[in-house]
């Protein structure tokens, strides 16, 4: 199954917002529990690798588009 570009942006820049989300509450308000930590890490790592890959293919289409 792939997705399409959109849908991997929108869905890596969710996962942005949940990781940096965690992250920045995870010291008072979940009081340190590995779980949320996990999360977050998971979350940013999710995000990295959909944007990366949104980037990639539409470099890849661009370069298609223009012949040299």
């Amino acid at each position: 199954m792939r997705l399409s570009t959109q849908y991997k942006l929108v869905i890596g820049i969710l996962t942005m917002v949940l990781g940096l989300t965690f992250s920045r509450f995870m010291g008072f308000l979940f009081m340190g529990v590995p779980v949320f930590s996990f999360l977050s890490g998971l979350f940013m790592g999710i995000s990295i690798v959909l944007n990366l890959s949104c980037l990639l293919s539409r470099k890849q289409r661009l370069d298609q588009k223009q012949p040299l």
